[in-house]
């Protein structure tokens, strides 16, 4: 299993904008949930759900499995 690039593009562009947000502050500008938190104006626990959520979404949709096709 791995993940297909294209597909995780397409999974990142259709996820809410909150989802975008919180993946974005995590991994380019690489604040810590506690941070995230405080820029967006949640708790911390919003912002782990969201995270938790919102990666899991992606990576799914993104995973490639032995034969596969592209149609």
């Amino acid at each position: 299993m791995t993940l297909d690039k294209d597909k995780l593009i397409e999974a990142i562009e259709a996820s809410p904008r909150i989802d975008q947000l919180v993946l974005s502050l995590r991994y380019d500008d690489g604040l810590s949930f506690e941070e995230i938190a405080e820029v967006l104006e949640l708790t911390y626990g919003q912002v782990r759900r969201i995270h938790f959520y919102a990666y899991t979404r992606i990576t799914e949709s993104a995973k490639t499995h032995p034969g596969d096709t592209d149609d």
